[in-house]
């Protein structure tokens, strides 16, 4: 096509216009790239984002938050704290960040017990927790969010564990103790003991929460008095009670108008997800209570028996709000070998085997009414070491410890860390990997490239 100079002048200026609006769009852009940001994170598990359990604990936090990062002058260090406490700042504004150089602050960091470099001091309301890097020298947002949870909470509050009868010891390694449970609530600022009722007389009135968790024997009458005492004062009161040992906790039992049954939860699902004990009971539906708000996740009891209950009880609102599903039953006869119901002496499903009670009490000095809590399993077994990895059984004993310790703000606020994304090879495909790159890849690329010159010297 002919093009005449008339044309050729409208081309060319057309060309110099886009250029030039080109050029103009990219300054522009470039300016603006100066003046607002945004971060995108684009992780398949959102390791660069702090969780919604971080988000929702710090609007809830009553108050402004210092960090001190006792940091060397290292700008790879200094700026990794700047950015993992900014995920925190971008949420709560007051909450405030002060680098020191350790080296030049010697007796304050003497004074503080700072042990490492790059350990972050946070402080509130004139309480304060540390965290320390880890081996990497990462910070872990589940230590972080677990210390301000620690500071939020605060006060000389514990949680009683009973002892002297065989129970499930809150700090034990064996398998049917507490002891992981036990350090997650350490971790979230829960102050743990144990309680021998014999010695002490009383339970302290510091008390946030009584813990029975499976006595192995009978109570003695003065221990028995003394817990229907806390329960008459308005103390909270968690129970977890095994099915063979249901008479051991009785007396507790009865002051809550609740009995126990006889006989085991017998799960037709137990052998389909695998477990050749039928007395594996599995929930995956729960009855709405405070603390099961927003929870979805299946637990696990190992063996549970069933509770009757009145839903009025000297002044006690109690309901159930865990149950098997309704082709379980209570099984009456020993569990061994092939187990049928009987619709004489078994009972049909649905079996409650969790249930809560409220009840409005008066409160100290003229104080307003406030509500005594407590909750009754019929299974200790589900946070035991054994199991309570199991399923969402740990995230179920943490709500509920937190409500019946009337903390309520703290109730599905569980950080978990980024799972592993560390990706571990066999011998056999490292070999395979590494002689396909250095050895196979080149000299595919070689095959092909003789191939290609043979045939255009051919042609």
């Amino acid at each position: 096509m002919l093009v005449d100079r008339k044309t050729a002048l409208h081309l060319r200026a057309q060309a110099i216009i886009f250029h030039a609006l080109f050029l103009g769009l990219v300054v522009v852009l470039a300016y603006l790239s100066t003046q607002y940001s945004a971060d995108l994170d684009w992780t398949a598990a959102k390791r660069n984002s702090l969780s919604e359990a971080s988000a929702a604990l710090l609007t809830k936090l009553p108050g402004p938050v210092t960090v001190t990062a006792f940091v060397t002058e290292n700008p790879g260090r200094r700026e990794l704290v700047r950015k993992v406490i900014g995920r925190y700042q971008a949420l709560k504004p007051d909450l405030t960040l002060e680098l020191i150089d350790p080296n030049t602050a010697p007796d304050r960091v003497r004074e503080l017990g700072i042990g490492s470099d790059g350990t972050l001091l946070f402080g509130m309301a004139g309480r304060t927790e540390k965290v320390a890097p880890d081996f990497r020298g990462d910070y872990s947002e589940s230590e972080i969010t677990n210390a301000l949870q620690r500071l939020a909470r605060g006060g000389e509050r514990y949680l009683a564990f009973l002892d002297g009868h065989g129970e499930r010891k809150h700090d034990g390694e064996a398998n049917h103790d507490l002891g992981s449970f036990g350090k997650l609530l350490v971790a979230r600022g829960l102050k743990l003991t144990a309680l021998n009722l014999a010695s002490a007389q009383r339970v302290p009135d510091n008390t946030a929460l009584l813990v029975v968790a499976g006595p192995q024997t009978a109570l003695l009458p003065l221990e028995r008095d003394l817990i229907v005492q806390h329960l008459a004062r308005g103390g909270n009161l968690l129970l977890l009670a095994d099915p063979e040992l249901t008479t051991e906790v009785a007396p507790i039992t009865a002051a809550l108008g609740l009995t126990l049954l006889p006989g085991v939860i017998v799960d037709p699902r137990a052998q389909v997800l695998g477990s050749p004990d039928p007395r594996l009971v599995v929930v995956d539906r729960y009855q709405p209570a405070p603390f099961t708000r927003d929870f979805d996740v299946m637990t696990v009891f190992p063996v549970a028996t069933g509770i009757e209950f009145s839903e009025l009880h000297d002044g006690y609102a109690v309901r159930p709000f865990a149950a098997s599903i309704p082709q379980a039953w209570l099984e009456s006869s020993p569990v061994s070998g092939v187990v049928r119901f009987d619709a004489g002496p078994d009972r049909e499903g649905p079996v409650t085997l969790g249930v809560y009670a409220l009840r409005s009490v008066p409160g100290a000095a003229g104080a307003p009414a406030r509500e005594q809590r407590v909750a009754v399993l019929a299974d200790g077994d589900f946070l035991s070491n054994q199991f309570a990895g199991n399923g969402g059984n740990l995230e179920l004993g943490l709500n509920l410890v937190s409500w019946l310790a009337q903390d309520d703000d703290f109730i599905n606020v569980h950080v978990t860390d980024t799972p592993d994304a560390t990706l571990v090879l066999s011998e056999a495909a490292l070999l395979t990997i590494s002689f396909g790159f250095l050895l196979g890849l080149p000299l595919l690329l070689i095959a092909l490239g003789v191939t290609i010159w043979w045939r255009r010297r051919r042609a």
